[in-house]
């Protein structure tokens, strides 16, 4: 599988990184997984915060899990809300931005308690009027100052079923955009995906893709989107415009329900899975 063979040379990369002072040799960088706290078994958005700590949240319990991403240990836990269906999670410089399913989006400030201790605070918080019912997508995108969301479920109405729809949120307003940033043709994507394929001196068949997105992401070096499909195990790369530049697959055993998404700095990207049945785990891999 494309996912694998990529991943058997990020050890050689990371020995390299770390030779450059690359903050980022410090991920998991071999060809396998990475176990996840049975606390995150439902896994369902996930945040790059440093070298030793990947931010995570499920959608049951109101809490941010800090994990360590080359161990996958539990470090501490923050407590930001009571039990929710909680499936998009977003940082920035100063804050965490959790999206709910019901399309309710919240901000938590990093601060401390009155012992010092880490804490978050609540910040500002919207409310999605958008033409859906199932939110799952949420990702910063730095270079516009913008929160990026998508949701699962298919637009309302007939003539949209095949359009799925990306909507900016602006930070400083921490308003909605009314009109959709992006409409991804989803029948356009299939042909494109299949063009690059013929490309490449494969063939060129239109691949199955239902494309519910269940994750997004920004890669600022290449100012490219990625969208996460848990339905089709599948992720897609993106230009600004919407146009399909590469996609991997993940085999069930690896990754049987991929729901998280972080791009790291140096462009590897994580992918984490919730358990479905067995165990909740991280993935690394590199842009085909």
């Amino acid at each position: 599988m494309r996912a694998m063979r990529a991943l058997r040379h990020l050890a050689t990369i990371a020995v390299l990184s770390a030779a450059a002072g690359c903050q980022e040799a410090a991920v998991p960088a071999r060809a396998g997984l990475v176990a996840l706290p049975d606390l995150l078994r439902e896994v369902s958005g996930i945040a790059w915060v440093d070298e030793q700590t990947l931010a995570c949240v499920q959608d049951e319990a109101g809490t941010l899990f800090l994990v360590d991403p080359v161990r996958g240990e539990l470090r501490r836990t923050l407590r930001f809300a009571g039990p929710g269906d909680y499936e998009g999670l977003a940082r920035t410089p100063a804050a965490y931005w959790v999206l709910r399913s019901d399309g309710e989006l919240t901000e938590y400030r990093e601060g401390r308690d009155g012992s010092g201790a880490p804490s978050l605070e609540r910040g500002r918080r919207l409310r999605l009027d958008l033409p859906h019912d199932d939110f799952e997508g949420l990702a910063h995108d730095a270079a516009h100052g913008r929160l990026l969301l998508a949701a699962k479920d298919r637009p309302r109405g007939r003539d949209a079923r095949d359009l799925r729809r990306i909507w900016a949120v602006d930070l400083a307003t921490a308003r909605l955009t009314r009109e959709p940033l992006l409409e991804l043709d989803v029948d356009r994507i299939r042909d494109e995906l299949a063009e690059l394929a013929k490309r490449s001196g494969k063939k060129g068949k239109r691949p199955a893709l239902d494309l519910t997105i269940s994750e997004l992401a920004v890669d600022p070096r290449r100012d490219e989107l990625l969208i996460l499909s848990a339905a089709d195990r599948a992720l897609i790369w993106l230009d600004r415009a919407g146009h399909a530049l590469a996609m991997l697959r993940f085999e069930e055993s690896e990754l049987p329900q991929p729901e998280g998404l972080a791009v790291l700095q140096d462009g590897r990207v994580l992918v984490a899975s919730e358990a479905a049945g067995g165990v909740a785990r991280l993935l690394v891999v590199e842009r085909p």
